[in-house]
Formats: C-alpha cells, sequence, structure tokens
C-alpha cells in the first residue's frame, strides 16, 4: 500500500535534502536525484531516534516545572511542547519561501507517518513536524547523518568487523561484481567527509576501500580470517581517514 502527502518546507530545507540525497547516492534510473527514496529512508532510520530526543528534552523540561504549584501537569506539557518546537527550529525553518513537496510513503514509511498522526499532531500539523524532524537532523555532522540513513548496514558491518568474518556486497558503481571482503574499520574520508569501509580481498589480502552508501546486498558469511596487523596499523594511521572507533577490531 502506498499513500502520497504534500508536505510544506523552505526551500532552504529543500536544497539541504537534495544534497544529502546526492552525496549518499539516491539516484534513479535516470540519473536524477531520487528525493523521494532519501525522505523515505530519514523517516525509517531517524523516526525513534528523533522521538527519543524529543522525549528526554520534554521530561528535563517538565523537571524544571516541579517547583511550580500553580502550573498544572497538562499546562507544564503544553509549555514543554512549545519550548521544544521552539529550541529545536534552525535556520532550515527561518524566513524564505516555502515550496510544497510531495512524498509517496510506503511499508516502513507509510507506518512512521501513521505513528505521527495518532500521536504527535494535537498540536501541529503533519508538515509541521516532519519539518521538525528534518531540522533535527541537520543538526547532526554529515558522517553521523549517513550513519543514520544507512543504519542497518552500519550495523552489520560493525558485527562483521567484531567478529572477523569475511563479507559479500555488490557496489553501486558494479552492480554485476560480486565483492569478497576482508573487513577491517570504518573510517571517515578526510575530503568528502563520508564513511568507508577499509577492508582487503579475501583472496590475494589487496588493501582496499569502499564508500558504504556504495555498498548493496551486503552479506555476512560464516568464513573467519586472521587479520593482517601490519595492514590494520596502515589503515589506522592512515592520514586520508578518520577512524571510527565503534567499529574496530576486539
Amino acid at each position: 500500500m502506498t499513500k502520497k502527502y504534500k508536505i510544506y518546507i523552505s526551500e532552504k530545507m529543500k536544497k539541504a535534502l537534495i544534497s544529502d540525497a546526492e552525496i549518499f547516492g539516491f539516484a534513479k534510473k535516470d540519473g536524477s536525484v531520487n528525493l523521494n527514496g532519501f525522505i523515505k529512508e530519514l523517516l525509517v532510520n531517524y523516526y525513534d531516534e528523533y522521538c527519543t530526543n524529543i522525549s528526554k528534552r520534554r521530561e528535563l523540561i517538565l523537571n524544571d516545572f516541579t517547583d511550580l504549584r500553580s502550573l498544572s501537569k497538562k499546562d507544564a506539557g503544553i509549555i514543554a511542547d512549545r519550548i521544544i518546537g521552539k529550541y529545536i527550529q534552525s535556520n532550515m525553518l527561518k524566513g524564505g519561501r516555502s515550496t510544497a513537496l510531495t512524498i509517496t510513503v510506503s511499508a516502513g514509511s507509510l507506518d512512521v507517518i501513521k505513528s505521527i498522526e495518532n500521536n504527535f499532531l494535537s498540536e501541529i500539523s503533519l508538515s509541521q513536524y516532519i519539518n521538525n524532524l528534518m531540522a533535527a537532523y541537520f543538526t547532526i555532522p554529515q558522517k553521523d547523518r549517513e550513519i543514520i540513513i544507512f543504519r542497518e548496514t552500519f550495523e552489520e558491518l560493525r558485527r562483521a568487523i567484531k567478529s572477523k568474518k569475511v563479507i559479500t556486497f555488490s557496489s553501486a558503481k558494479a552492480a554485476s561484481i560480486i565483492f569478497r571482503i576482508r573487513p577491517y574499520i570504518i573510517a571517515v574520508s578526510k575530503n568528502d567527509g563520508c564513511n568507508y569501509l577499509l577492508c582487503s580481498d579475501d583472496g590475494p589480502g589487496i588493501p582496499r576501500s569502499f564508500k558504504i552508501s556504495q555498498i548493496h546486498a551486503l552479506y555476512t558469511t560464516k568464513k573467519f580470517f586472521k587479520p593482517s596487523e601490519e595492514m590494520l596499523r596502515e589503515f589506522k594511521e592512515s592520514s586520508a581517514y578518520l577512524v571510527d572507533t565503534h567499529s574496530e577490531m576486539v
């Protein structure tokens, strides 16, 4: 089942969304940017984290109201929600022209929209809620936004790295080739700010790197490998990358 929703966002927000969609490789068959596909992934992979962060902020604000006996819990909640709405606003939401954007959602992204409609629209519109979510997303550094969008890929790569297991995958740039790889480290390129898998071929052991947003059909095999200490050291000491400490071997 698919459903269409029209939301209104600033021109600045739209440009930022298109930029991330391009950087993270969301493209249609004709080569144009797949903005709808990117927004669906953003909703599915960031919604729970966003809800948790907002809930924590709300709780902190409500705790500050505990000494105000003249303020009812209901009124305190309303004020807290308004403070949060004001607090998370960024330059993405302020001023400038707004533009209509129709998003087509299905499966997980439709579930997210339904959850928002069922729980969070007593004070604001769906459009405003999604704007707030997107604005919060853009307060996060690019390398961490990429982790959000490709959450499942990062989680599986980290598990494979820690367990020292060979992986297979195809690449967006070489869909017909199946790579069989020994994963060593996830690192951020100092050149483009994107996350890369630093690894070696399972056979000849040639050092390689793959942009994580380009990794498709990732699979962790049952085969273990013995890491090369020399190669691991070279990866860690490379001047071209910043190592993700959450992905180091144990």
